[in-house]
């Protein structure tokens, strides 16, 4: 019988150009030069990219970007709901790797605030996707320009798959411009000339002030000295002038300002005794004031602070470094001093009047005013910082947004520019030229007899304006993401040596997907999630994807063993079902009709009906169809969509008459499982009967129930046909293998016999398989025997058998040998409730016992008969040897370190030795040996001798000693202290530093009970001197050592004289004498040293902490004292120094060790 089949294919659309609709499958086709207007958008007509997103809606909604170069320069603008995925080759609209669609953003139209270039630009939008876009960015040009590849705010529900983007440099920013140079300081103004010869011109130079706000003026010159005057005394009545003198100049006054420098002296007064008759000038340096001092430059102003960038408002922000500070203003120079006065010449007066007739004394010049400090330069201007290079920027952005194996490689982040440089300080303002009367005759430019004013001094530079700070250092990222919004979901796996690989697909289900790779080599796809196949190992291979498999599919490519995910790399957006033919009947009768239709929605349809009534229909349904002929016809139906061209078939038989087949009368076992009845031709109708009722529902098989007559009859429209079966059921098959049975292990096994023939045998031996599928099974071993026999009808049955054995053994086990003082074995049989015969070299010996206990040497046998007849036996050979007597010689005395040497003497001769010194060091095997103890003490000494057989151990002991000359035991101990205090508990450590002891002996002097510690502690409860002795040991070898150590008691003081009021350990204040003891503390050996008064007596003692004097001396009539003194090791401790005198008492405490 012919069955039905059903095929589908398709075309796939790069392949047929179809009819051109406005969109197509939710597609909207664009290439960089596309159409702007008009049916476009389609892989025909492609739109401009500004077209095509004009042309999305909710259902167009994915803009497949044809390769090539789209140039923008201002920000491209993402829109909501829509899906822009790049790499397509225009002319096929095959995506490849090997074709990207490029976004070039160049570096025109910055924004500002802050200056910025971006390429892509989505705010507030959502529920979008950029797929398999490459973004250049030219660099930056201008100030602290910041590149955006792809800026994000404010969106949600988003996917950035595959993405190229390459973010372009930012910009430097640029330099701070520099500070203004500080206004030059106003000059000082001249001092008046002074005069040669009368009271006028001696004012001052003023200052240089008020230049700028804060100015530092210059100091005021100095006052030119006023002419001297002189007094007239009479003699005789005759006037005559007297007390001739002269006037110094005023010194200038300080500049201010904190650098303000001093101002010039004042020139002392000229004294000039001839100018009548001098042919040159009087005035020299001294009489001329002083120039004022130039003001000190200004400090220069502090450097400004670098900048740092800052994130704000959904932007990267660059930061302008801070001004520096203005430079301090120049110092006032200092006033010029005043020149000093002409004076001293003779004067000429009437002696009768006393009026005066000539008199040629002046005025010293004013000095000159000091200049104005120059004002401070400005500061530098902070630059500006460098631009920021990002390549995602995510600021505020809500939930489920993913970047997924994207190549990301941001530009250089822009360099700060570095602050401008001060200005440069105003210069001061120059001194005022002091006054200068210009009568003399070598320099008209000059003073000849009165002293000129002092020159003011410049006013000081002002100091260099700061720095501007560096601008904020750019950043360079792959990605940002500020702390508010939700964080991206960033995956990559993306690698730059990918495989090319070529993908064509229609974005729709169950159509065929065709991939190729260009790579060499071991080739190993997986496409995904509803893939068939889910993978290939062909570099060229078609796919397709099921039904409700819609969304982004990754593909892996592995090459080599070396994998290659290519993420959300293509899209299924449709989900489309091919339309198939739905055929009322696939067999029916000739000249009867059935009815063709089809599933799904097409633009077009194609149907071949071969042998119908209607051979060809275009539309969805044909309807119903009259088949006359009988035979085999192919119907075809082919359909056209936006997915490409569907083909499918479907078979139709036609036939004249029904062949019906239930097969043989059957019968089964009450235990097998019903058999199903078949009545074959599928999609007839039927109809069951038992015993002539009817039963069961219109199926092609129906499962026996009960036994009886089954019969179907099976009808294809006006075609039809009858057939039955018997149907019967038995019970179990009788099966014996008879009873149980036992043999002894020389009987031959029994063979087994089922009794059925023509069945299915299973045998079991102990619950597990044996033999073949045979009738009969010869045993071999004993055990529980079962069969179960199947019958051709599934019937059964099954039998069982126990077949013992007997085995009896006996095992008296191996030969034994013995020595002569040993106990001698006992023999056993085993084999409880047997009968047993015993030999001894043959001959018979004890009785029916399962035992016997040897007495000689010989071979013994014995043989058993069990209850079940069966016989066993066994033979073992005991051989006895004299026995062996071990004895040994140790030597006395042994040191550490010496040869012992240890002699055997056992006997008779041994063949093997065993010796063990006790020590843990390893046996000894020869006969007569040596060996050197390390360590002193009582150790076990075994020697084990034998002679194959018979063996004895020897024990015994040996001493050795350590040699006491040699051995360097050393006792010593520290008290700590070793001067005991009952006031701070009376509590002793002694630290124990002997060498080479091993156990310790303290005895500590008052009667208390010794301390095996090594290092003890000790409460002392009196006051006293007491001999601590410790005593070390070494096993056989001791070493003791004494020391002296003192207690005391702080509370109670050792006598003191108290009569003199300044008597004090450590008062020496209003002594007559004094005392030193140097060094303190010492090791016992010291110096005293005092002095004393002539004429008076001494008493000189050296005082114990109880107050026990171990020193006096006396001396009288010495200025000095001075005496050595050593103190016995025994005796180290505190004591007391005192010296004293009618008069006064010294104390001093010294410390030995």
């Amino acid at each position: 019988m012919a069955y039905p089949k059903t095929l589908f294919f398709f075309i796939a659309i790069f392949l047929i150009a179809p009819k051109v609709f406005s969109q197509e499958c939710g597609y909207v086709y664009v290439t960089p030069n596309g159409a702007s207007s008009g049916v476009a958008g389609t892989k025909t007509n492609p739109a401009n990219l500004a077209y095509g997103l004009i042309l999305t809606d909710n259902i167009n909604n994915i803009v497949r970007l044809g390769a090539g170069t789209y140039n923008f320069s201002s920000e491209f603008n993402m829109i909501s709901d829509i899906t822009l995925e790049g790499g397509f080759d225009a002319s096929t609209w095959i995506k490849s790797n090997a074709t990207p669609s490029v976004f070039h953003r160049d570096a025109g139209n910055v924004l500002s605030n802050p200056s910025r270039i971006i390429a892509v630009y989505c705010y507030g939008i959502s529920n979008f996707k950029l797929m398999d876009i490459t973004i250049n960015m030219d660099d930056a040009q201008g100030n602290g320009i910041s590149t955006y590849g792809i800026y994000l705010n404010g969106c949600s529900n988003y996917t950035i798959s595959r993405c190229i983007i390459n973010a372009g440099d930012a910009a430097d920013g640029y330099q701070g411009l520099q500070g203004a140079q500080g206004i030059t300081g106003d000059a000082g103004g001249p001092g008046e000339s002074g005069s040669e010869q009368g009271d006028c011109c001696r004012q001052p130079g003023l200052s240089g002030s008020g230049s700028f706000f804060g100015s530092n003026a210059g100091g005021d010159g100095g006052l030119g000295a006023k002419r001297p005057l002189f007094d007239v005394d009479t003699i005789f009545g005759l006037c005559y002038s007297a007390n001739f003198r002269t006037e110094d100049g005023y010194a200038g006054y300080p500049g201010l300002g904190m650098g303000g420098s001093s101002g010039g002296i004042g020139g002392i007064g000229v004294c000039e005794l001839v100018e009548y008759v001098a042919g040159q000038c009087a005035a020299v340096t001294s009489n001329h004031g002083a120039p004022g001092a130039t003001g000190n430059t200004g400090y220069n102003g502090l450097h400004g602070v670098q900048a740092y960038g800052t994130y704000s408002i959904g932007f990267y922000f660059p930061s302008t470094g801070s001004l520096g500070t203005q430079g301090t203003h120049g110092g006032g120079g200092g006033g010029g001093g005043g020149g000093g006065a002409k004076g001293c010449e003779p004067i000429i007066l009437n002696p009768q009047t006393c009026d005066t007739i000539f008199w040629s004394w002046g005025t010293g010049g004013g000095g000159g005013g000091g200049g104005e400090g120059g004002q401070g330069g400005f500061p530098g201007l902070g630059g500006d910082g460098g631009g920021g290079s990002f390549c995602i920027f995510s600021w505020s952005n809500g939930m489920n947004g993913k970047i997924r194996d994207c190549y990301l490689s941001p530009g250089q982040a822009g360099s700060g520019a570095f602050g401008g440089t001060g200005g440069d300080g105003g210069l001061g303002g120059l001194g005022g030229f002091g006054g200068t009367t210009g009568a003399n005759f070598l320099d008209s430019t000059r003073s000849c007899n009165t002293g000129e004013g002092g020159n003011g001094g410049e006013g000081g530079v002002g100091g260099i304006g700061g720095e501007g700070g560096d601008g904020s250092i750019g950043v360079s990222l792959q990605i940002y993401e500020d702390t508010a919004g939700y964080p991206m979901l960033v995956s990559n796996a993306y690698n730059s040596f990918e495989p090319v690989i070529f993908v064509s697909f229609s974005g729709c289900s169950n159509n065929n997907i065709i991939f190729n790779t260009t790579a060499i080599g071991n080739i190993d796809w997986m496409f995904g999630f509803g893939a068939n196949p889910g993978g290939s190992n062909n570099a060229i291979d078609t796919i397709q994807y099921d039904s409700g498999a819609q969304g982004p599919r990754t593909i892996t490519l592995i090459v080599d063993g070396v994998p290659y995910s290519f993420a959300n790399y293509i899209t299924l957006n449709t989900d489309f079902s091919p339309p198939e033919i739905i055929a009322s009947d696939t067999i029916i009768c000739n000249g009867d009709a059935m009815t063709l239709s089809s599933t799904g929605i097409a633009a077009s349809y194609s149907w071949s009906i071969p042998g119908g009534s209607v051979t060809t229909s275009s539309v969805q349904n044909p309807g119903a169809i009259i088949f006359n002929t009988p035979g085999t016809y192919q119907i075809s139906l082919t359909s056209t969509s936006c997915c490409g061209t569907s083909y499918t078939e479907q078979e139709i038989e036609v036939i004249s008459s029904v062949n019906v087949d239930l097969g043989p009368d059957t019968s089964v076992c009450f235990t097998d499982i019903l058999p199903t009845l078949n009545a074959g031709n599928p999609g007839a109708s039927y109809a069951w009967t038992l015993d002539g009722s009817p039963i069961g529902n219109n199926a092609p098989t129906l499962q026996a129930s009960t036994p009886g007559t089954y019969a179907v009859t099976v009808s294809y429209g006006s075609c039809s046909n009858s057939d039955e079966i018997e149907f019967s059921v038995y019970t179990s098959l009788p099966v014996d293998l008879g009873g149980d049975t036992a043999i002894c292990i020389y009987d031959t096994f029994p063979i087994l016999d089922a009794g059925l023939n023509n069945m299915n045998y299973n045998w079991m031996l102990d619950g597990n398989p044996i033999g073949t599928n045979t009738k009969t099974l010869q045993t071999t071993i004993p055990g529980t025997y079962s069969v179960s026999v199947t019958s051709s009808t599934g019937c059964f049955g099954i039998d069982s058998l126990t077949l013992a054995i007997s085995e009896p053994t006996v095992e008296l086990g191996s030969n034994k040998s013995i020595c002569d003082n040993e106990p001698y074995p006992i023999l056993d049989a085993g084999n409880p409730g047997s009968s047993y015969s015993w030999f001894l070299d043959g001959l018979p010996i004890g009785g029916n016992t399962q035992t016997l206990l040897t007495s000689a040497g010989g071979t013994y046998s014995v043989f058993l008969v069990n209850q079940y007849g069966c016989i066993a036996g066994d033979s073992i050979d005991l051989a006895v040897f004299s026995s062996l007597i071990g004895a040994v010689t140790v030597p006395s005395p042994v040191y550490v370190g010496a040869l012992a040497t240890f002699t055997d003497n056992s006997s008779p001769g041994p063949i093997s030795w065993s010796w063990n010194f006790g020590d843990g060091s390893n046996n000894d095997t020869i006969q007569n040996t040596t060996h050197i103890y390390t360590t002193a003490g009582i150790y076990p000494v075994f020697l084990v001798v034998g002679n194959t057989l018979c063996y004895d151990t020897v024990t015994t002991t040996i001493e050795v000693l350590n040699d006491c000359n040699t051995l360097g035991l050393s006792s010593s101990f520290t008290p700590v202290p070793d001067t005991i205090d009952l006031a701070g508990l009376g509590i002793a450590s002694f630290l124990n530093t002997s060498v080479n002891a091993i156990s310790y002996v303290w005895d500590f002097g008052d009667g208390s009970a010794p301390s095996t510690l090594k290092d003890p502690n000790h409460t002392y409860m009196d006051t006293g001197f007491y001999a601590v002795t410790l005593t070390s040991y070494n096993y056989n070898c001791t070493d003791s050592i004494t020391y002296n150590i003192v207690v005391i008691n702080s509370t109670t003081l050792p006598p003191v004289d108290t009569s003199d009021t300044t008597t004090g350990f450590d008062n020496l204040s209003n002594l007559l004498f004094n005392l030193n003891v140097y060094p303190n503390p010492n090791d016992g050996l010291f110096i005293m040293e005092a002095n004393l008064q002539k004429h008076k007596q001494y008493t000189i003692e050296i005082i114990n902490l109880l107050g026990q004097p171990i020193m006096t001396e006396k001396t009288f009539n010495s200025e000095k004292y001075f005496r050595e003194v050593v103190i016995n090791n025994t005796m180290k401790g505190l004591y007391y120094i005192r010296i004293q005198s009618d008069e006064k008492t010294i104390i001093r405490k010294i410390v030995t060790y």
